[in-house]
């Protein structure tokens, strides 16, 4: 069995127990803040994510051709386009699969690689993640809130400031152990029969 119905049939076990034993009347869900929360979370970003997905897939090459012809330039810029990226596509794992495997290609190193990849923060750009339209709906002070333009959101901030540091700190990390050069990845043991 794979991970994700594992998850699913977890879930929906823990959310049956939750029922049963804290006899929680069923038609009293829908009403609560967490659920609206999360439906208008889920569309949000199930919406989002198939639009951002249909944009990334017919203009693919246009734009990891444009961001790699800059990355291959200034290679420190590498941390850029992976933002970039992260931010178009909301997905973490879409700016990884395209741009850290070009990265590499330009002969970036792997620590380096490493050090930029914390640019995937990027996915928190536009306010258009469930996490954060889950946060900014449950937040019952008012302090968390995705703004009246699409870039004042409260996560705006904070995102800067962590991707930028943990990359420079990242970078710093691997030249002053590492110096140019990473280390080679470790030999791969031969299997040896009988």
């Amino acid at each position: 069995m794979s991970v994700t119905p594992l998850i699913q049939m977890i879930m929906l076990t823990a959310a049956a127990l939750m029922l049963i034993f804290a006899h929680v009347k069923a038609g009293d869900i829908p009403g609560t803040p967490i659920f609206k929360s999360g439906m208008v979370a889920m569309i949000a970003l199930f919406g989002i994510a198939w639009m951002a997905d249909t944009f990334i897939a017919n203009n693919e090459d246009a734009i990891v051709q444009a961001l790699g012809s800059l990355a291959e330039n200034w290679p420190f810029m590498i941390a850029v386009a992976i933002f970039l990226v992260a931010a178009l596509t909301t997905s973490q794992s879409a700016a990884t699969r395209t741009m850290v495997p070009l990265g590499l290609a330009l002969g970036i190193g792997a620590g380096y690689m490493i050090a930029m990849w914390t640019a995937v923060a990027g996915v928190l750009f536009l306010p258009a993640n469930g996490t954060q339209i889950a946060a900014a709906e449950a937040d019952t002070t008012g302090t968390t809130s995705l703004g009246k333009r699409v870039v004042d959101h409260s996560f705006q901030v904070p995102l800067q400031i962590c991707w930028v540091v943990t990359a420079l700190t990242g970078i710093l990390v691997v030249w002053l152990f590492f110096g140019d050069q990473a280390p080679p990845p470790p030999p791969v043991p031969t299997a040896t029969g009988p």
